[in-house]
């Protein structure tokens, strides 16, 4: 597949310097996609097999290894579509269109993130790597189902807790992990307080300390919201 460019950044004063270091691919293995950033500042990156499977760079020896799935996993990769083309025949004649992959994938540091496109709905799953069996596990974190069009043009950041799109005009927050009873109470305190548009999207709201007044809070630590 070809070596993965890749630069070390060192930040100086007013100034940084550029250092090209690319990881290197002699394995022959056939891939598809792009590489898959597991831990970019530890140069620990993985690329999709054609089997669905997965070859992860050890940044230690240098060299590729095969990971596969893990039992247990809630996603099945064998239900990918990856590369193709997809053909049909109309009225206007016949039409020949590159099949596009309903996964998605998002890291930061060692947080991984997979993204499944069904339909309307967007599913997440938190992915962990075992390096000593070679193993990778899918678990499923929650669905979402966006409006406004925000998932069609944005960035992203992901955490352990949530994912963010930021899109446009708007952003959304997919929860990945189970809300808090405070985040459900700010929440609905906040969903009676704000205007929504056509699209869903909610503007406005109260403030912190508006928030503190209105249910007595008398304590000198924040409030989330």
């Amino acid at each position: 597949m070809g070596p993965i460019p890749y630069w070390e950044i060192t930040l100086g004063e007013g100034t940084f310097t550029l250092v090209r270091d690319d990881i290197r691919d002699d394995s022959g293995e056939k891939c598809n996609r792009f590489p898959i950033a597991i831990d970019s500042g530890k140069r620990m990156f993985a690329r999709l097999r054609d089997d669905h499977s997965l070859a992860v760079y050890n940044p230690e020896t240098k060299t590729w290894r095969p990971y596969f799935l893990a039992p247990g996993s809630h996603l099945n990769l064998d239900s990918l579509n990856v590369r193709g083309l997809h053909e049909t025949f109309g009225r206007r004649g016949r039409r020949v269109g590159a099949v596009e992959s309903p996964l998605t994938v998002y890291t930061d540091g060692p947080v991984v993130v997979a993204r499944m496109k069904a339909g309307r709905r967007q599913y997440f799953y938190r992915v962990t790597f075992d390096h000593e069996k070679c193993e990778f596990l899918c678990e499923q974190r929650g669905w979402a189902q966006f409006s406004g069009g925000v998932d069609q043009m944005f960035y992203t950041l992901v955490g352990e807790n949530h994912l963010i799109l930021i899109g446009i005009r708007a952003l959304a927050i997919a929860p990945l992990q189970p809300p808090t009873l405070l985040e459900c109470a700010l929440m609905s305190i906040q969903d009676r307080h704000c205007k929504k548009d056509s699209t869903g999207a909610r503007t406005g709201g109260l403030t912190p300390e508006e928030i503190k007044k209105m249910v007595g809070y008398r304590g000198t630590s924040l409030i989330p919201v």
